[in-house]
């Protein structure tokens, strides 16, 4: 009996071993998946602070591939003018910062020698009282165009202007001055009360 219940004590203490070794292994396993989901996790959140670090940017003008570029939020314009194959023959970046820190959403203009001059022209019509505001090409608010300074390209970006009618706006400032409120736009040929709806909200003087 007394060899039957030790050999039953040995079993029972081999037993209690094996679980709890078992048991070590189980723990340190579901530690090791615990770990390894944590570090998954870390890598996820540094791809998406990544990605938030990154700019949309819209370049358009006398550029060789104007369109929308994504950068680092620490770029600069000269470095969209990069991206977008450098500037056209004729292209000016006299009116631009081009170290100016871009931002998401921000639209760049580039001008020619001609475009440019043409806006000093009008800039230099504007009462005094009105031109102490210094405007560059890069487009502070991208929803407005201003119908008193915008070149063709720029008037074409308005729902329905075409070049011809762009032509049509630009011929009239020069020959009547330029516009004293955005609902003068009407006395352009072909621009009429149902278009100007259209339009009015993106205009500005």
């Amino acid at each position: 009996m007394l060899t039957f219940l030790k050999k039953n004590i040995i079993a029972c203490i081999s037993v209690v071993v094996t679980l709890s070794v078992v048991g070590v292994l189980v723990y340190c396993s579901l530690n090791n998946e615990v770990s390894a989901m944590e570090i998954v996790q870390e890598e996820q959140k540094c791809e998406c602070e990544e990605i938030s670090e990154e700019v949309l940017v819209d370049i358009k003008g006398a550029v060789k591939k104007p369109g929308v570029y994504k950068l680092g939020k620490n770029s600069i314009v000269n470095d969209v003018i990069v991206l977008a194959g450098g500037l056209k023959s004729g292209a000016t970046t006299d009116d631009i910062n081009l170290s100016k820190a871009i931002y998401n959403e921000m639209v760049i203009y580039i001008s020619t020698k001609s475009e440019l001059k043409e806006k000093q022209n009008n800039t230099s019509n504007i009462p005094s009282s009105t031109s102490e505001t210094k405007v560059d090409n890069i487009c502070v608010n991208p929803n407005k165009v201003n119908i008193n300074s915008a070149t063709v390209d720029e008037l074409t970006t308005l729902n329905g202007i075409g070049e011809a009618k762009a032509i049509k706006i630009i011929d009239y400032r020069n020959t009547n001055g330029l516009f004293k409120s955005i609902e003068d736009i009407k006395n352009v040929s072909g621009i009429g009360e149902a278009f100007y709806e259209k339009i009015k909200d993106n205009i500005t003087i």
